[in-house]
């Protein structure tokens, strides 16, 4: 979310073709099926931008879900609003930033998956 003094971020370069891949390879099409979200409201995953409280709550859940990984290739790849994988759409925008930068997958997505909003 930004603020009115605060200018949002530049859109990141397009992905590298290798790294377009390995996260569409990621979100397979049948990791919903064994997400721990499953059951709930789909609403709590996309949440007004000032709605800390049920951004956070859905963050927890991804903290203990199998499937964060695809979860978030899938919120990656498709350019998604809301939770996707632990991320807020902030996060995926930083994450998005370092992969155009040419940060391999694995660095770009240390320390964004999971944390609290």
């Amino acid at each position: 979310m930004t603020t009115p003094t605060q200018l949002p971020l530049p859109l990141p370069a397009p992905l590298s073709p290798s790294n377009r891949e390995t996260l569409a390879r990621l979100a397979r099409r049948d990791w919903h099926q064994q997400a721990a979200c499953a059951g709930y409201r789909c609403d709590d995953w996309f949440p007004h931008p000032a709605d800390r409280r049920t951004a956070a709550r859905a963050l927890a859940v991804c903290r203990r879900c199998p499937v964060i990984t695809e979860c978030l290739a899938s919120g990656l790849v498709g350019n998604e609003h809301g939770i996707w994988g632990g991320t807020t759409e902030d996060d995926r925008d930083l994450i998005l930033a370092d992969l155009a930068a040419g940060l391999p997958i694995p660095v770009a997505l240390a320390g964004r998956m999971g944390e609290a909003a």
